[in-house]
C-alpha cells in the first residue's frame, strides 16, 4: 500500500558469464561447482553488480516450480553484491525426460 518508492526497473536482470575452468566437489546432498573469479562482475540486477560466489547442483530440486512439485534437478547460482548489500540467488530448474 506504500507507493512512495515506486520501482520502474523491477527485475532488470542482465548477465554475461565468462568462460571458466570448474572444480566440482561432492557435498553429499549437492554438487558444489567452483569457478574462476571474474575481473568484471558478470551480473547486473536493478543497477547493482554481482559476482558469483558459489554454484550448486541439487538432485532433486529444492524448490517447486509452476505449482507442480519439484524439478528433476536444480542449479542455484549464488551471487554477492559488489557493494556489500545482500545476495542474489538465481535458481534454474532442470527437467529430465
Amino acid at each position: 500500500s506504500n507507493t512512495s518508492r515506486i520501482c520502474d526497473i523491477k527485475c532488470a536482470y542482465g548477465f554475461k558469464y565468462p568462460l571458466s575452468s570448474v572444480n566440482v566437489t561432492n557435498k553429499g546432498d549437492y554438487l558444489k561447482i567452483s569457478t574462476d573469479r571474474s575481473s568484471i562482475p558478470p551480473v547486473t540486477f536493478n543497477t547493482n553488480n554481482y559476482d558469483v560466489t558459489e554454484t550448486r547442483l541439487y538432485y532433486p530440486s529444492l524448490h517447486k516450480y509452476g505449482g507442480c512439485g519439484g524439478a528433476s534437478a536444480e542449479l542455484i547460482i549464488v551471487h554477492s553484491n559488489v557493494s556489500g548489500r545482500g545476495n542474489l540467488l538465481v535458481c534454474i530448474p532442470i527437467m529430465i525426460g
